[in-house]
């Protein structure tokens, strides 16, 4: 398990990011990365541009409203991403108990999800899982 204390004190300097953040009075969002593709970081964003640019954004018109089941924690910005786009459509987010492949199946056919933000690494699960 990452300790995120130290990779965030250790992302702090580099960039002066945070001194920015606070210098316009924005809010910071800290989401720390599982380093899949090299070493486990703490990455801070801008939150109040994240905000913004999802929800300020106009919603779609047309079509059917959609489902979107939320794979993707809050903890990930993909979730954080998926739930504010779905926020600012007026759609719906289901919320799964559980991440496995019999319940995200299940809950894909119960609520019609025509949405699933996931890794290509579930995906091969269901697939394997037949």
């Amino acid at each position: 398990m990452i300790d995120p204390v130290p990779a965030v004190q250790a992302a702090a300097p580099a960039g002066g990011a945070h001194e920015r953040l606070a210098a316009a009075g924005a809010a910071g969002l800290v989401l720390l990365s599982s380093g899949s593709t090299g070493t486990p970081k703490a990455i801070l964003h801008n939150l109040d541009a994240i905000m913004e640019d999802k929800l300020g954004k106009r919603a779609r018109t047309g079509g059917r409203p959609a489902n979107i089941l939320m794979f993707l924690l809050f903890d990930h910005i993909g979730g954080i991403n998926s739930l504010l786009g779905e926020l600012r459509a007026g759609n719906t987010a289901i919320v799964p108990r559980q991440r496995t492949p019999e319940e995200i199946c299940a809950l894909i056919e119960r609520y019609r999800i025509r949405l699933l933000p996931t890794s290509p690494t579930f995906l091969n699960l269901i697939l394997i899982g037949g």
